[in-house]
């Protein structure tokens, strides 16, 4: 009888102690960079989000899972619970910088070994064309500015190659661009004349380049 209750003792405690048992985590790691110095950021924000998959089937949006914001050295770390997922997704946030954010399978993230994610951030620089009519004013008149080297993609990025300004043209044409390289365009007064152009663009900073037609 007493070897029973031992026995009923120590099954009780090995299931206490499977209900006890630290959950299986991810953990996640790296260092962010500037693209064109290789120079670690601070204060990036680092969140990593989750596709869900509940009775087999995948969710369309992607929950929070987990958080961080780099150090002196860029770098972050950050560990969290692991759930049944899809998917993840890792996005970059700092002020003056492009957001980024990449999709990562989830047969490509370990839950037994810290999963190293290093990146790169691209500064912005922004471009100022200051298109002034200081001739005859015309309905008639049609000016272009054709882009050669854009960032497609964001609120404040061009759209497309060919820009096209009607009528009595006295207006201002701003767009935000990758920082770091030389941005060339031609403008046109269509019919009249066309000039080739380039200028570097200093992260952070905005080029104003004024245009008299």
């Amino acid at each position: 009888m007493a070897n029973f209750s031992k026995s009923v003792l120590m099954v009780c405690m090995l299931i206490l102690a499977s209900c006890n048992k630290d959950p299986i985590q991810y953990s996640f790691e790296g260092t962010i960079t500037e693209n064109t110095s290789s120079a670690p950021l601070a204060d990036v924000n680092v969140d990593i989000k989750q596709l869900e998959v509940n009775n087999s089937v995948s969710t369309t949006l992607y929950d929070d899972a987990g958080t961080a914001v780099t150090d002196a050295n860029g770098f972050y770390s950050m560990t969290f619970e692991r759930k049944k997922v899809s998917q993840f997704k890792v996005a970059l946030r700092k002020s003056g910088f492009f957001k980024k954010d990449v999709e990562i399978s989830a047969g490509d993230i370990s839950s037994e070994n810290t999963n190293v994610l290093n990146y790169e951030m691209d500064a912005k620089s922004w471009v100022n064309f200051d298109i002034e009519n200081t001739g005859l004013s015309d309905p008639g008149d049609e000016f272009l500015i054709i882009l050669y080297t854009y960032r497609t993609g964001c609120t404040e990025c061009a759209s497309e190659d060919y820009n096209y300004f009607y009528g009595d043209v006295d207006t201002n044409f701003k767009i935000a661009t990758t920082a770091g390289s030389y941005f060339k365009f031609t403008y046109s007064q269509v019919g009249v004349n066309s000039y080739t152009d380039s200028v570097y663009l200093t992260p952070f900073d905005t080029v104003n380049y004024v245009i008299n037609y």
